[in-house]
């Protein structure tokens, strides 16, 4: 009670106990005091509570800023109430102790109970069908609906994020990581699962959906028949067998569970039961059966690396496990034969054979290219491939952020991807539905900006305008977790403060940071900024920029900022030509570092009439310079002494003084005669 106390008393007087940082008003975190139970792949959690309501447990996770949690469903989520299902409290970015970073943290209300499994890779005690219906699918059918209703997915359903709760479970939260990057490989549908892990993205409300099925088969079972099994092979056993059987293995199930896995694991997403199939169940109406849906099979199984696969689902993912053995037989197989002779889909035939005989597969950009292109025509469902890179089209922008910084490779693969355009060669291969045409222009966007290399484009342009809530990756304001434009310039100012800074306050992230989340865009500044004959309008350019950032979003003050810029300021005032202006100017800056003001510094030192001034002015002098020049010059040739010139002078001599004589002449006879 008395440390309760002493900590009440330094709140009231505006000081924290050491070891804690706010999360909003009323949220504090406990750095001391980790709680692994709540541990993400990517996010470390800590004990949290509420000032409001003390005894209330929480935690709160903190996030790497690398792989950054779902900041645009924050909100959304945090307007859930009485579901069971953990939701964010509070959440922003915190200054972490003994580190000079901040992070981003997120505070849930703690579930009470343990995971309903310890230990989902080892084998436990299955569940009977009463309990699954009544503890785990009727109020997974209640989350679900509600996120459904808010446009958001959960893609973080899986035993170990399941709780034991006072009337069933409790779903764990799904925002610290971003989606699907954590979910074990079983619980996702097969295109998701021939996905990396950063490549399945936002996914629908099919992915949960499926997701809830291999929950339910796993309490079914007593555990997960895949434990141990690679990625690679527990996605090929449910292209061979189709989910159901893949995951039940000889389990027998209940009629009455047998309807609702069937349609839950359905592998054809447009035939998966929606939520209103399994709640119109859950309800007691009975729906028709659903066949175990299995891959379309050629007449004659095609070998490839000594195996033989009859389906060309179940062949392009061997082949996109093997690439080398598979560009191997692109170069020299007789693929074209065995998809026109045995395929019975004729337009997929004719795809493959029109890739592989028409030369498609190796021209504009080499084998990789063209093997992806077949992979794509063989099985259209299936992410985009090219060797290490596999992701769904919709989750390229966050596979190229989430390996930015990676020596992988992937991140090249994304950008020869979408130049090459093998987003649209998806779109354009599905075998149903319609291309959407909002879709391929995006990903014509995606390719402008690539293609561009200027400052305010290329790849740094890309990862903030194709992923809304990730973070500034400037090596300027690492650390900071400047996920907003308004939180650029603190970042910049808390840099400067510690006198570590580069010559120039912004880079090519920066910028591009900038271009993406500034209304409306700064276009005539990125054409200023992409001026490399002109260093002066380039130097002006970035002045402007932080100018208009703080003029924007503040704040008011940002001292050592300011003098930072101003230091680099100086060659745009030694630009000015007229000495008074410079002094002017010079003046000027010094006032705008005393009052923080970038904006008093830019009016200061560019000042757009005092420029213009210069510049006329200066050609005046240079003109006045040149004819002054011409003077001097026909001086020094000899233009007074030359003989024409003293010949010309002296015949105007001559008549000058002839007729000044033959005046004074005829003024004298005249004052004669008349006197």
């Amino acid at each position: 009670m008395a440390a309760k106390a002493s900590d009440q008393q330094q709140e009231a007087s505006g000081k924290r106990p050491a070891g804690e940082v706010a999360i909003g008003r009323h949220i504090r975190l406990r750095t001391t005091q980790p709680m692994p139970q709540f541990d993400r792949k990517t996010a470390k959690a800590y004990a949290a509570f509420d000032k409001r309501s003390p005894n209330t447990p929480m935690y709160a996770l903190v996030c790497d800023e690398s792989a950054p949690p779902r900041l645009n469903i924050l909100a959304t989520l945090s307007r859930i109430e009485n579901m069971p299902f953990v939701v964010p409290v509070d959440w922003g970015v915190v200054d972490w102790p003994d580190t000079g970073e901040r992070r981003f943290a997120v505070a849930f209300e703690a579930p009470v109970g343990e995971r309903i499994v310890p230990d989902p890779e080892r084998s436990f005690r299955p569940w009977r069908d009463e309990k699954i219906v009544e503890h785990v699918i009727a109020p997974a059918v209640r989350v679900l609906t509600e996120l459904d209703s808010r446009g958001v997915t959960h893609r973080g359903i899986c035993l170990e994020n399941i709780y034991t709760g006072s009337s069933g479970v409790v779903f764990g939260e799904s925002v610290g990581v971003p989606a699907g990057l954590i979910q074990p490989t079983v619980y996702e549908t097969i295109q998701a699962g021939q996905a990396a892990p950063e490549g399945r993205g936002e996914g629908t409300p099919a992915d949960d959906l499926y997701a809830l099925g291999v929950v339910i088969v796993m309490l079914l079972r007593g555990g997960n028949r895949m434990a141990g099994w690679s990625d690679e092979d527990a996605v090929a056993e449910k292209i061979a067998n189709g989910s159901y059987f893949a995951l039940l293995g000889r389990t027998s199930v209940s009629l009455k569970l047998m309807e609702p896995l069937r349609g839950l694991l359905c592998d054809i997403e447009a035939e998966r039961w929606e939520l209103n199939d399994l709640e119109m169940w859950l309800n007691g109406r009975q729906l028709s059966p659903m066949q175990a849906t299995l891959p379309t099979k050629a007449r004659r199984p095609f070998t490839f690396d000594g195996v033989e696969y009859i389906s060309p689902q179940a062949l392009a993912h061997a082949m996109a496990n093997r690439w080398p053995a598979a560009l191997q037989v692109m170069r020299h197989g007789d693929m074209d034969l065995w998809a026109q002779r045995n395929l019975p889909n004729e337009i997929q035939a004719n795809r493959i054979r029109g890739l592989l005989v028409g030369g498609q597969t190796g021209q504009s950009g080499g084998e990789d290219r063209g093997l992806a292109r077949l992979l794509i025509a063989l099985d259209p469902a299936a992410p985009i491939r090219m060797r290490n890179l596999a992701a769904r089209p919709r989750a390229l922008a966050k596979v190229l952020a989430l390996n930015y910084d990676k020596s992988n490779g992937v991140r090249d693969l994304v950008i020869h991807a979408i130049l090459a355009k093998l987003p649209q060669r998806w779109i354009e291969f599905q075998l149903e539905g319609t291309p959407d045409p909002q879709e391929i222009q995006t990903f014509e966007r995606m390719g402008f900006f690539l293609g561009r290399n200027q400052p305010g484009y290329g790849v740094e342009r890309f990862i903030y305008e194709f992923n809304d809530d990730w973070p500034c990756l400037s090596p300027l304001v690492r650390g900071q977790f400047v996920h907003t434009i308004e939180s650029l310039l603190p970042a910049l100012e808390r840099l400067a403060e510690s006198g570590d800074t580069p010559s120039e306050p912004v880079d090519r992230h920066i910028i591009a940071f900038c271009a993406a989340r500034m209304y409306p865009q700064p276009e005539r500044l990125l054409q200023g900024l992409a001026d490399a004959r002109d260093s002066i309008t380039r130097q002006r350019a970035i002045l402007h920029l932080l100018a208009q950032l703080q003029r924007r979003h503040g704040p008011a003050k940002l001292p050592a900022l300011t003098r930072w810029v101003g230091e680099f300021a100086n060659p745009v005032v030694d630009s000015l030509r007229n000495q008074k202006l410079k002094d002017r100017a010079r003046k000027a800056l010094e006032r705008a570092v005393e009052l923080g003001s970038l904006v008093e510094l830019v009016a200061g030192v560019d000042d757009p009439e005092a420029r213009r001034r210069d510049v006329s002015g200066f050609e005046i002098a240079q003109k006045e310079y040149e004819r002054i020049t011409r003077e001097i010059d026909w001086l020094e040739n000899g233009g007074l002494t030359a003989a024409p010139r003293i010949a010309q002078a002296s015949a105007s001599a001559s008549a000058a003084v002839s007729g000044l004589c033959s005046g004074l002449i005829l003024m004298f006879l005249t004052l004669f005669y008349v006197l």
